[in-house]
């Protein structure tokens, strides 16, 4: 439930929707350096995705490409999770950027 402004005394209560139901992606756009050929992988996940979903992701894209930048959205996940953080200290061939704010 969400509340909304109202006058003093007369907060109307509103059903809405929750993200919970669908189901959670995570991707990478790749282009080949001498091809120029765009690539895109990802993995689809039923429930919210966690550091345990994104290092085999991240380990499988490292695997298939070699070195590789990531740019990531400013989500948690990314540069908080310690899972994610020492898995990236073992491999400095991968290295991060975020999108500006």
């Amino acid at each position: 439930m969400r509340r909304t402004l109202a006058p003093c005394g007369q907060t109307p209560v509103l059903a809405a929707w929750d993200r919970r139901d669908r189901p959670s992606a995570i991707s990478a756009v790749t282009v080949r350096p001498v091809t120029g050929r765009p690539n895109l992988f990802f993995r689809l996940f039923p429930d919210h995705i966690h550091a345990e979903q994104a290092v085999p992701f991240l380990a499988e894209l490292h695997r298939q490409l070699g070195p590789l930048v990531a740019v990531w959205d400013r989500d948690p996940i990314h540069d908080q999770a310690k899972l994610v953080t020492t898995w990236l200290a073992k491999h400095p061939g991968v290295v991060t950027e975020k999108w500006p704010a």
